[in-house]
């Protein structure tokens, strides 16, 4: 051994850079001089790291600090940490838990940043707020909250190193757009607000000062990206007008990926080139026609490793070129995997995924409710449920994305249907129950799972216990605050009190439960349906007096806000009791419908608007007329509403293609847990737990056969007269 030691040091760097990482392992418990010479030798680490790591598909942590300001132990904590935790992703074990405390607000909205960095959204009708958790302290303290006028619906992050930028839907009477910063000032950590964007709603991206949603002014019709830094803004338009469609064009998802922005559609993939000037226009590259000969989808995820190699010296960097994953999530419940290339064209067909059974012995249908990407792009998470039993919780389901096979000599590659691996439903029996309206957050890098639900619970579950990497070798800190901007607006960084502002409908919903509805609340209730300034609408036979309007109550019901929590959760689980939120979820629309006019013969038969289109509802579904807002009263003078057909309307499929039945899924998990624990609360011989979140699957079958067995005998009981007064009030509330 003192002769192999001797060796000239570059010799033996060459040798051991041949070696297997059990190898080098193996090697550096031989002595001491072999213990100091591999274990200080940064460049082998980073060798090591990259070859393992992440050209192995390994969860690699972005947010790390640059090579030139770590030494050896600092990557080989990175690597260690990356084996460790793929070796507990596929552990039945049990993950470690602890909860955060919102009192009685429901949770919206979760985001991780940096891996230390809880920022929550959560409310009720009586305030809103979005808190900021240091979660690697002992007693996980609040750092800072911000109080908003509406619940913050949805959001994004772009963390640029030196400033962190979010972006999130607020979901108050007049929609809007905030965007924010979390930082330090003076080493406290802070929320602080930049810019708001009045009328936009639905954030679908965020890079740098670039924002993209799906919708503005209540129209759905377009995606919009918009510099909100300089008040600039483009039009994503499809490639033909909403007119001649036959489908909806709403917009899914959207992401800035290199030299492209990529905005994915009902039935295709939109790949956008950016202007010269920022005065320019987008150019509209490719149309991929990628969901043709699919189910019908209503979710997409975009995933691009980007950031994996970006702190690697230039020999280290990989010269092939990343790859976009579209994950696409179908209305049924089952999902695939499309590729494009670094030119922006589509990669072979759609990979479909299989999704396990919740357990061995139950053999009914699962499908995703929803679906998130980890933080490194190298895990996928699903909320799983039966697609039959919603007594069952649903569960979460995590698999590897395993990392394409680039080809030798061309820019292309290949993936098969193995590029999603070890499929894994995670142990649950310390989170929160996960039948409400559950939204989640994944570090895949750290191994951190953030979870909130609509009761208001956030859960912090870690795969591994204790913190593997070496102290101070990320840049998991928050960026100090830009100084000017803190002592220009916010000189006393004093929290200001704010009052909700929430629609009309939730200060009134308790008079709507009346038949009397005085005169000034229906004005408040339909004020928000007037219609734009440059149009007017008058025609035979149609009134916009709400006064008179005998479906105010349905129309007036805003869309969901709390999912389970919402006050008209019960409600809407019938959904004709809902007509905007009918429209939503059973047809796929983002933008909030508003009322135009109703037949005065019928107020069955609307005519309503979602931004500046026009839509009609009948008893038999909805169709979009095709000619604009502005020429509906043109239209409807000489045209009896029995005489339009399709040159006029294109019919819209009830619960069809774009039918959410996650909503529905949700919806329906909720009403079974309810009727379960009340029947369980009121039978004297109920023999499970009475704690249901350490009920098996079987119990819940066990109690769901129990709850439905006393249902029907109830139903039994129930005189003639009952049911015919039950079947007279689904016929006015339009089941009939």
């Amino acid at each position: 051994m003192p002769r192999f030691a001797t060796l000239p040091s570059d010799l033996l760097k060459c040798i051991i850079l041949q070696l297997s990482l059990v190898d080098v392992l193996s090697v550096r418990q031989v002595c001491k001089f072999f213990q100091e010479a591999i274990s200080t030798d940064k460049w082998l680490w980073i060798h090591i790291l990259k070859r393992y790591v992440i050209d192995g598909g390994k969860c690699v942590i972005p947010y790390r600090r640059p090579l030139t300001l770590v030494d050896a132990a600092a990557v080989e904590s990175w690597t260690r940490n990356a084996f460790v935790l793929e070796k507990a992703y596929v552990s039945t074990s049990r993950l470690y838990v602890h909860r955060l405390d919102t009192g009685i607000r429901a949770v919206t909205w979760v985001k991780l940043i940096r891996g230390r960095w809880c920022l929550a959204a959560s409310s009720n009708t009586s305030e809103s707020r979005l808190t900021l958790w240091d979660i690697s302290s002992p007693d996980n303290q609040i750092c800072s909250e911000m109080l908003f006028p509406g619940p913050i619906m949805d959001g994004e992050i772009e963390d640029l190193n030196t400033e962190i930028i979010i972006a999130v839907s607020v979901g108050c009477r007049e929609r809007y757009v905030q965007i924010l910063n979390v930082g330090t000032s003076a080493c406290v950590p802070q929320i602080l607000k930049r810019n708001a964007i009045p009328g936009a709603d639905r954030v679908l991206c965020l890079r740098g000062s670039y924002l993209g949603v799906a919708v503005v002014d209540g129209d759905d019709s377009n995606p919009i990206l918009l510099d909100w830094k300089r008040g600039t803004q483009w039009v994503l338009k499809p490639s033909v007008p909403i007119a001649s469609l036959d489908d909806r064009t709403t917009c899914l998802a959207m992401t800035i990926w290199d030299a492209f922005v990529v905005v994915a559609f009902p039935d295709q993939l939109h790949v956008y080139t950016y202007p010269e000037s920022r005065s320019g226009d987008f150019e509209l590259l490719y149309t991929h026609s990628v969901f043709a000969g699919l189910t019908d989808i209503i979710e997409v995820r975009f995933v691009n490793n980007e950031s994996l190699t970006s702190s690697f010296p230039g020999g280290m960097e990989r010269t092939a070129a990343r790859p976009l994953y579209a994950f696409l999530k179908g209305n049924d419940g089952e999902y695939y995997m499309q590729v494009l290339d670094a030119n922006g064209q589509l990669q072979d067909g759609a990979v479909e995924c299989d999704v396990p059974q919740l357990t061995d012995d139950d053999k009914s249908p699962v499908g995703v409710l929803s679906m998130t990407i980890g933080y490194s792009g190298r895990k996928f998470l699903g909320l799983i449920s039966s697609s039959i039993r919603h007594c069952l919780p649903p569960r979460i389901l995590i698999a590897s994305i395993r990392p394409p096979q680039f080809q030798a000599g061309c820019d292309s590659f290949s993936c098969d249907n193995n590029i999603y691996t070890n499929y894994h439903v995670l142990p649950t029996a310390d989170f929160p129950l996960l039948h409400f309206w559950s939204c989640f957050d994944f570090d895949d890098s750290r191994g951190v799972l953030l979870t909130g639900t609509s009761r208001g619970e956030i859960c912090v579950a870690r795969f591994v216990h204790g913190d593997i990497i070496l102290p101070g070798s990320l840049i998991d800190e928050l960026p100090p605050l830009h100084i000017n901007y803190v002592e220009k607006e916010h000189p006393y960084l004093v929290q200001v009190p704010v009052k909700m502002d929430l629609p009309p409908y939730y200060l009134f919903r308790e008079c709507l439960m009346n038949d009397d509805i005085p005169a000034h609340i229906v004005d408040q209730l339909t004020y928000s349906w007037k219609l734009p300034a440059d149009v007017n609408f008058s025609a035979p036979g149609w009134s916009s007096d709400w006064h008179s309007f005998r479906n105010l109550k349905r129309w007036a019901m805003p869309s969901l806000r709390w999912g389970h929590m919402d006050p008209d959760m019960l409600l809407t689980r019938f959904l004709s009791h809902s007509s905007v939120n009918e429209i939503r979820i059973s047809y796929g629309y983002l933008g909030e419908p508003y009322p135009v006019a109703f037949l005065q013969d019928d107020h069955d038969v609307v005519i309503f608007r979602i931004g500046t289109q026009a839509f009609l509802m009948q008893w038999d579904g909805i169709a979009v007329f095709r000619q604009p807002l502005q020429e509906l009263s043109q239209l409807l003078q000489n045209t009896p509403v029995h005489e339009l057909t399709t040159l006029h309307l294109h019919f819209v499929e009830w619960r069809g293609k774009f039918f959410d039945t996650s909503v529905q899924a949700l919806l329906e998990h909720g009403r079974n847990f309810d009727a379960i624990i009340e029947h369980a609360a009121m039978s004297d011989d109920f023999a499970l737990d009475p704690n249901p979140n350490i009920w098996t699957n079987k119990e819940w079958n066990q109690a769901q056969s129990r709850t439905e067995a006393e249902d029907d005998k109830d139903s039994d009981v129930v005189s003639t007269d009952e049911c015919w007064e039950l079947d007279d009030h689904w016929e006015d509330d339009g089941y009939l």
